[in-house]
This record gives C-alpha cells, structure tokens and sequence, in this order.
C-alpha cells in the first residue's frame, strides 16, 4: 500500500521523529511505498498538495498532547482531500488517551504502545481486506469504538531495521545546532534504548514503554552510529534513550567498540545522579563522550520523595564532580512547581545548582502530562483547572504554569526566569569561546537584518536576556546554509 506518515511540528527543533522512522522502515522493509511530509522550514510545501500528488491510501500520524491541535487539523485536511483514505494515530498521547483521540471523526485508528509490528500487521490486514479485530494493540469503529488488547513487546529491538532517515530532510536535520550544550556541531539524535526502570510520577515514558526496558546491543548500537556518521557527515550524536546509563557491561562494550573501529565523532547521553560508577565515566569519556544530562530535578529530599525519584540530593554534587575529573560537561535540570514544594525547597535547589558546578543549568516548571500518576494527583487534589489533559495543547507552556499547587502561575512563570537568569552567563560562555559558533552567528545575523534590532528591542522590554537570544534560536533553526 501506500503510506504516508506525517510529523505535525509545532515548532522547528531538530530532534528526527525516530518513532516514525522505524515504523516507516518496518513498513518499507515489508514492501510497502512509504513518504513522510516533514518539510524542511525553508521548503513551502503545501501539505494539500503533497496529498494529491502521493495519493496515499494510509496517512499514520505520531502525536504528543502538545501536537493534538496541529494532527487535528492536518487529519481534517486528509479526509477533505479524500475521505477513503485511511487515517492511523499513535504515538504517546494516543496510547494514554486512545478513547477520546478515536472519538475525533477523522481519526479511523488508533495505535497505543509500541508502534512497530501493530502498524505493520494493521496495514498488512486492511491490503488484503482480513478482519482487524484480532490486530493487537489498536482501536476501531464498529458499533461505537472497539480495542483490542495491548500488544506484547518486541523483546529483541536489534531485529528492527535502522530508522528511515533518509525519508527526511536531512541536510536540515543534520545541520551545526546548539542540541550538545555549548556546542555547534552537525547532529542528529539516535536511541539505543527503549523504557525506563524507575516510576517517576511526573514522567511519561511509561505510559509507551511501561517501565520494560530493552537494550540494543552494542555491536548493533555502534553499527547504526557508524552509519549515520559516514552517509550524513556527522561531527557528534545525541543519545536520547530515557537512561543510557543503566547496564554497565553494554555501556563499557559500546566504548571498546568504538574505539576499535577509531570512529571520529563526539556524543551526549542523559543520566542519574545515583550512577556514579567510575570506571564507566572514565570509559566514555575516552570514547567521544562530552556531555551527560542529569535530571537533578530537586535539591530537597522531600521533594524527590514525593516525585518517587529514589534518590537524594546528596549523591548530585559527587556525581558532577566525577564528571568533572575526567573533563565531562554536565547539564543540570530542575523542576519547580512540585507537590508539597514550598519556597524553602526551591532554594535549596537554587543552593544545590550553585554547588554543582555544572556547565550549564536549566529550571522548568513542573507540567503533569496524561498518562501520569502526577495527572491524576492534581486532578483529585485540584491543582489543575477542569478538562486540563483535554485542552494541554493549547497551554503556552513556557509562559504559564497550569499546575498550581503552592504558587501561582505567574509566580511560578516569575521564579522560573529569575532562576535561568543566575545562570546565563555559564551557558553563554561556552558559546562565546566557539569560533564556528561565532561565524555562523554573524552570518546568520547578516542573512537576517532583522534579527538583531530584534533581539535588542525583546531585551529593552523584558530585560530577560535568555528571552531575547530565543529570538536567535528561531531564526538559527529555520536557517537553509550548513
């Protein structure tokens, strides 16, 4: 058949949509015709168009709940183009709101779970015309709406072919991009991990993986690394599994493996504070990588009790100093906004960020998304205006809170940007010292005459210097030059 999968931006950021891309290849690889409409910023095309020429007859869709309002629309435009076409949704919100997404008239099928095996058995089914009720892990329409049950795992992802990138506009995914903090290099982001162990109430990982973590190995992990790096021309990769630093022995073996192939290229990863392993972080840092990603989240104990983080404040400041002994940068993330958290709690964050000494440090506010037990708890417990997991999508999450619990939005929003503006000076440094970076500034500045008046009057207004270089950050990601 032909398929044609759609990634509904809100915003120009340069993170491949790998859940597409494996379903795509999955699909592809079993003799489907497959496109993807992810237009580059720079190309105008128009999406109704796009629709004519492929005549499709499936479009799928991945979605967050912050990308609903823009997948509905675009699902509407479908069915106007042609009703026959079929119409899949999956991807996180879908899967921890399957009831109320089928209910939208233009959505025919809904995927929840791991999207792989479902979508190819799915499409396999409706070619040769077979009775979808046995599908696993979808919903239908028959006399009201149907789901069938979850679909088992795949438990060897190894099988999987590499994601289909080349589906994609990759001279502009591949682009020099700030994704590696304090870097300016040409990247794209790779997962070599599927779920995560631990239950954090406010994350949603779980609500796709169900804490089962799968890893590739890593012979497999190095391969596809290998492979990006020489057909894009990449300089580094960013890993984006939820915790890369879980089994010791694939981490140590993905080391070696690079190393003895001599792969010239550098690489981030996220972490725990609580893993602390030195023979690992000397490991990777022989290998290329340059940066790890903590989620500190809190400097209060009580408050990561509450987040059921299992963890304690007390293990950060060792861990970015291990990093620190072997020449990692490190990013230091924290929430604000947080059950039982008062002002007390949020200082001791802002004490424990200074105390880390990381390269770079991030505040946000606590968002509960669906599908987490967070959700839930401020739906029982009031922190949340009626209907909010209904109408998320259309929240301007950086500049409103629709948690509130001990502090108002405005508060929230207030303390947030005063907490990132202590810290812009160790996130501009980097970049200052960045002769690439420095070049492609003035020329992106040159190629837009606009930018810096800008940037200037953003500054005069809000005296937020962080708000105003977002200005750059817009016009940097729809730039057309390398």
């Amino acid at each position: 058949m032909k398929v044609l999968f759609v990634y509904p931006k809100t915003y120009y950021r340069r993170a491949l949509p790998l859940g597409i891309a494996y379903i795509a290849a999955v699909l592809r690889e079993n003799g489907h015709t497959v496109k993807v409409y992810d237009p580059a910023p720079y190309e105008k095309v128009s999406f109704r168009g796009f629709l004519r020429k492929f005549d499709p007859e499936v479009v799928g869709f991945s979605s967050t709940t912050l990308q609903m309002l823009n997948t509905l629309e675009m699902l509407r435009v479908v069915k106007d183009v042609n009703p026959n076409i079929y119409t899949i949704l999956g991807g996180v919100h879908p899967t921890s709101d399957p009831g109320t997404t089928l209910a939208n008239k233009n959505v025919d099928f809904v995927v929840f779970g791991e999207g792989e095996e479902t979508t190819r058995e799915l499409i396999d089914f409706l070619e040769k015309g077979k009775d979808i009720s046995s599908v696993k892990g979808i919903g239908y329409k028959k006399e009201g709406q149907k789901f069938t049950e979850r679909r088992p795992y795949i438990e060897d992802i190894d099988s999987l072919p590499f994601p289909a990138r080349d589906l994609f506009p990759m001279k502009w995914y591949s682009q020099a991009t700030t994704t590696i903090r304090g870097s300016w290099l040409r990247t794209t982001n790779i997962m070599t991990s599927r779920g995560c162990p631990y239950n954090c109430i406010y994350c949603a990982s779980k609500v796709m993986w169900n804490r089962n973590f799968r890893m590739n190995s890593a012979e497999r992990v190095v391969d596809e690394m290998e492979f990006i790096i020489n057909k894009y021309k990449l300089e580094a990769l960013i890993l984006v599994d939820d915790t890369f630093y879980i089994n010791k022995k694939r981490i140590l073996n993905i080391c070696s493996e690079i190393k003895k192939r001599k792969l010239d290229f550098v690489w981030a990863a996220q972490s725990r504070i609580d893993n602390d392993d030195e023979e690992i972080i000397k490991a990777i840092s022989g290998a290329g990588c340059i940066q790890l990603a903590f989620g500190v989240e809190s400097g209060s104990n009580k408050v990561l009790k509450g987040m059921n983080k299992l963890t304690s404040a007390e293990k950060a400041v060792p861990a970015f100093r291990l990093c620190q002994k072997y020449g990692l940068r490190t990013l230091a993330n924290f929430m604000i906004g947080n059950p039982e958290e008062t002002m007390e709690d949020i200082e001791k964050s802002r004490r424990l960020a200074h105390a880390l000494k990381a390269d770079f440090v991030d505040f946000y506010i606590t968002t509960p998304f669906p599908g987490t037990e967070l959700l839930e708890l401020a739906k029982k417990n009031g922190w949340i205006k009626e209907d909010f997991d209904k109408n998320l999508n259309s929240f301007k999450l950086d500049e409103e809170s629709p948690m509130e619990i001990n502090f108002t939005s405005k508060q929230l929003v207030a303390l947030r940007n005063k907490l990132r503006k202590e810290f812009i000076s160790e996130k501009l440094s980097h970049y200052i010292k960045n002769p690439k970076f420095i070049k492609d500034a003035l020329l992106i500045a040159l190629t837009n005459p606009s930018l810096a008046p800008k940037i200037i009057s953003k500054y005069i207004k809000t005296r937020d210097l962080e708000a105003s270089l977002r200005e750059f950050e817009n016009v940097q990601r729809a730039r057309r030059f390398p």
